[in-house]
């Protein structure tokens, strides 16, 4: 982080940078999409071993980010076959972002996809098309097990690991409220 601090000293090496972040992140996305391909969506995408992206939902939330960025890389170039590149990896990663079978992935995904499209006001209707679009490619893509385990979101209250993750939610905003500064390492 200070070595980047030091070299971030005009907008091209911030640019320059937030490319190796999203291109070094996206690799792993894009690598899932296509595994997610080649399995018919039947098996989970993993993040690299050892990696802070190790895990099914991290890797599908650092993909989840990577979406608009990607977006970003591809309104800014000129050249079309890169151009083309970006919009590849965008579908790419969102089979990746579906076939981690992370059922927060699954929520995030549709967040940014109604975040983009609220955000999108010269042209709703057509990227409202183009997202119900692939949203339907995408989702009858995924086999009969995924859309089980996505669907066990509505019965969240019996599953562990969603309860430890909305109580752990509570608890973090009871802190925030009552020490908004803070509560340091006690």
């Amino acid at each position: 982080c200070f070595v980047s601090l030091c070299l971030l000293t005009n907008v091209q090496r911030v640019r320059i940078l937030l490319y190796v972040i999203v291109l070094s992140i996206a690799f792993y996305g894009v690598k899932g999409g296509l595994f997610t391909l080649a399995s018919g969506g039947a098996m989970r995408v993993w993040g690299p071993p050892g990696s802070a992206i190790e895990d099914n939902n991290h890797l599908a939330v650092a993909t989840v980010m990577m979406v608009p960025l990607v977006y970003w890389m591809w309104t800014v170039e000129k050249r079309k076959w890169l151009r083309n590149g970006y919009l590849v990896s965008m579908v790419l990663l969102c089979f990746s972002i579906l076939g981690s079978q992370s059922r927060g992935a699954l929520l995030a995904i549709a967040a940014m996809a109604a975040a983009f499209w609220w955000r999108s006001k010269k042209s709703r209707a057509k990227i409202g098309v183009v997202i119900g679009a692939l949203a339907i490619g995408l989702l009858a893509f995924m086999p009969a097990e995924w859309t089980a385990r996505m669907e066990t979101i509505n019965d969240y209250e019996h599953d562990g690991s969603a309860m430890g993750r909305i109580n752990a939610w509570v608890v973090a905003w009871n802190i925030g409220i009552r020490y908004p500064f803070g509560v340091g390492f006690n």
